[in-house]
C-alpha cells in the first residue's frame, strides 16, 4: 500500500510506502553498494593476478558472501585482471597503495582507491562498480593534480569501470 500526498505547483509529491518492496533486506539496504564495496576490498588485497583467490576467500568470508555470488565475482575479477591493459597496476616490482589517505592545501583527505609507482611515474587508479559517470574525471583529476603537486613527477590518472571491463585514461 503506497499513500501519496497532492502537491502545490512546482513543488514534488510525497510518496509514502506503508509495506517494504519485495526482496528488500533491512540488513542490507543497498546491496549494490554492498556489492561495490566487497569488490574494492578484494582488489586492494591484490598486488599481483596471483593473490587474487586469496583476496576473494578472505574478503568473501568478511562480508558474508555465499559461494555462488563469490564464484561470480572471482569469475568476474580474474578475467578483468589477464586484460593486458592492467598489467601497469596489477604486476611484479611495482610500489603499490592501496586507500592511502592523500591531503590537499585546505587539509581535505581524499582516498584514491590504488596508486603505483613504477620509477618517477606515478599512477592512479579509481575503481567503480557502478555506471561512468562524468565527476568520476573530476575524482580523479584532483587525485592526479595533488599526487602531481606533492612529488613533482608525472601522474597518470585512470578509471576502471568493474562492470563493463573498461579502463579509461583520465586526461589533467
Amino acid at each position: 500500500f503506497e499513500l501519496t500526498t497532492a502537491a502545490p505547483q512546482g513543488e514534488r509529491e510525497l510518496a509514502i510506502r506503508r509495506e517494504a518492496p519485495d526482496g528488500w533486506d533491512p540488513a542490507d539496504p543497498d546491496p549494490y553498494r554492498s556489492h561495490g564495496r566487497a569488490v574494492h576490498a578484494m582488489l586492494a588485497r591484490v598486488r599481483t593476478p596471483q593473490d587474487l583467490p586469496e583476496a576473494v576467500a578472505m574478503e568473501s568470508t568478511n562480508w558474508g558472501l555465499g559461494p555462488d555470488v563469490t564464484a561470480a565475482i572471482a569469475k568476474q575479477l580474474e578475467a578483468l585482471l589477464a586484460k593486458p591493459e592492467l598489467a601497469p597496476f596489477f604486476r611484479e616490482g611495482l610500489e603499490v597503495h592501496t586507500e592511502s589517505t592523500l591531503l590537499n592545501a585546505q587539509g581535505q583527505a581524499v582516498r584514491p582507491d590504488r596508486v603505483v609507482r613504477e620509477g618517477d611515474v606515478f599512477r592512479v587508479l579509481d575503481i567503480k562498480t557502478g555506471a561512468p559517470a562524468e565527476h568520476h574525471m573530476d575524482q580523479v583529476r584532483g587525485y592526479t593534480e595533488l599526487l602531481h603537486a606533492v612529488e613533482g613527477r608525472p601522474v597518470e590518472g585512470y578509471l576502471l569501470y568493474v562492470s563493463e571491463g573498461l579502463l579509461i585514461p583520465v586526461e589533467a
